[in-house]
């Protein structure tokens, strides 16, 4: 009995020894396994935190963005009333041209009617002059 004790010694010692290497790697493990959480938090915080820098960076731009896209849509308001106004006065423009351009074409026609009558009326002068000068010659 005491033989079968003294075999079993060494098998116990190596299986207590390794008990205490599982214990000890086990332990070792969680300590890593906790290092790793540790980190993997302490990068899911910067993550997050960066995230939320990039997300004010962006709604910022973003902002910035739409007012400068408010103020160019005012702008083309603003042009396209300007336009506006300046074809109405372009169109008013042209009507009063072209009224005056007809009173210039009518006051042309009777002055080549004026000048025509006068053109006449000195023939007719003319012609009376020398009529009363034939008759004072007799």
């Amino acid at each position: 009995c005491i033989c079968l004790v003294e075999e079993r010694q060494p098998a116990m010692a190596n299986v207590l020894y390794l008990r205490d290497q599982k214990d000890y790697l086990l332990d070792k493990i969680e300590l890593l396994t906790e290092s790793y959480r540790v980190k993997i938090d302490q990068i899911n915080l910067e993550q997050h935190v960066k995230f939320k820098e990039l997300s004010q960076l962006h709604q910022a731009e973003l902002t910035r963005i739409n007012r400068a896209l408010d103020e160019k849509s005012d702008a083309v308001v603003r042009l396209k009333q300007e336009l506006e106004e300046q074809q109405r006065q372009t169109l008013h423009w042209l009507h009063t041209n072209e009224t005056l351009q007809k009173q210039i074409n009518e006051q042309q026609y009777r002055q080549e009617l004026l000048d025509k009558e006068l053109v006449k009326a000195e023939v007719q002068i003319d012609f009376i002059k020398d009529i009363l000068i034939r008759e004072k010659a007799f």
